[in-house]
């Protein structure tokens, strides 16, 4: 990947406690022990589950058919039905919560009612995670959504513009947000990742796996140098 700018490189194997960006205060690490994983049955969110599981987190999984959850986290999460598009549904998954991930899919663009589908559904978690004091949240967006306009490739344009929103309604927020933004998804699963605070300026050519995605979406939210910032996440193997 050619110069980023500004962008601040932060290996996972040297992370430190503060913040990133002029005017932002150092915070102490919050103890996090009950997540919201929104978009749990989907190819991320389940990633995102399991890693949850597995470091001994208490997991809410929401999703619009919890029966697809797998077998293996079936009895270890707590269930919850829902539309991240019905806002009742998201404040009664976001009550109790230390933290919320979100990793939800377009759901069909060609459908004209889905426009902006992830952005609405994004909105209502950060009025609901208002209404009951949550504050740290982290969501999955796109690399493509940091590039200049016209260097998102053509199938991507319609995501990465409900992307675009995504991050704006996030940045509009006085929550606590990471707006992890990975490059596509390779099959093999690599562990250690880089983040990468900032803008981009040519496409992240280097794929990652679910795995780097799931560790950094759990690492992440007790990290405060990564609260209001868009992260690139890049291989690190």
């Amino acid at each position: 990947m050619s110069a980023r700018q500004p962008t601040q490189r932060v290996p996972s194997s040297s992370l430190s406690t503060g913040s990133f960006g002029a005017g932002n205060p150092v915070e102490t690490t919050p103890e996090i022990k009950k997540i919201l994983v929104i978009g749990a049955t989907g190819q991320a969110g389940s990633r995102i589950v399991t890693e949850a599981l597995d470091r001994g987190l208490q997991v809410r999984a929401f999703s619009r058919n919890p029966s697809k959850l797998s077998r293996d986290v079936k009895d270890k999460v707590e269930a919850v039905a829902g539309d991240i598009i019905n806002y009742d549904d998201v404040q009664k998954a976001v009550r109790g919560v230390d933290a919320v991930v979100v990793a939800i899919s377009p759901g069909g663009y060609q459908d004209s009612s889905k426009h902006l589908y992830m952005t609405r559904g994004l909105k209502n978690v950060i009025k609901a995670m208002n209404a009951e004091n949550v504050e740290i949240i982290s969501t999955v967006l796109s690399a493509h959504s940091l590039l200049p306009a016209e260097k998102v490739p053509r199938m991507y344009k319609t995501e990465v513009a409900d992307h675009r929103a995504m991050g704006e309604a996030l940045r509009n927020s006085n929550l606590k947000y990471i707006a992890t933004c990975p490059p596509d998804f390779t099959r093999t699963p690599h562990s250690e990742y880089e983040a990468v605070v900032g803008e981009i300026s040519e496409e992240v050519k280097e794929d990652i796996s679910l795995n780097q995605l799931a560790k950094f979406s759990i690492d992440s939210l007790s990290k405060p140098e990564y609260y209001r910032q868009s992260v690139v996440i890049r291989n690190k193997e």
